[in-house]
């Protein structure tokens, strides 16, 4: 009797520690696809980067020679399209500010949250209420 008592706690501690390892085996796969998933995120977001930087770079080059053709075709003064150009600096400065100011929206905000379980309801002011509205 004590060897059969025995024998099936061995059995069932066998059964918890398969149980043990075949988790932690999942734990190990759940985690390895995680950090694919980030360092796929991380590179991503690196292209994407670059294409944004790519791009900002394109319209630059672009404004300047605009610009280098507007002045060779209408024989501007180099000095009088700098100060236009400082001008529209300060204008894109205080733009940037603008968009770059936090949003304080209150959709944001962690607000405790009401539950109707939590809320008292008194009978004696709903049936004042009912009789007012009837009335």
């Amino acid at each position: 009797m004590i060897l059969r008592d025995e024998w099936k706690r061995a059995r069932q501690e066998r059964a918890v520690f398969e149980q043990v390892a075949s988790l932690r085996t999942k734990v190990e796969e759940i985690e390895a696809n995680r950090d694919r998933d980030i360092c796929k995120g991380s590179r991503a977001a690196r292209r994407e980067k670059k294409e944004v930087s790519a791009e900002i770079q394109l319209h630059e080059v672009v404004a300047n020679l605009d610009l280098l053709s507007e002045i060779k075709e209408h024989g501007l003064v180099v000095e009088d399209e700098i100060v236009r150009l400082k001008e529209m600096e300060e204008d894109c400065k205080a733009a940037a500010n603008l968009a770059a100011a936090p949003n304080w929206s209150v959709a944001d905000l962690d607000l405790p949250q009401v539950s109707k379980d939590s809320i008292i309801v008194d009978e004696a002011v709903n049936s004042s209420v009912r009789e007012e509205a009837s009335s």
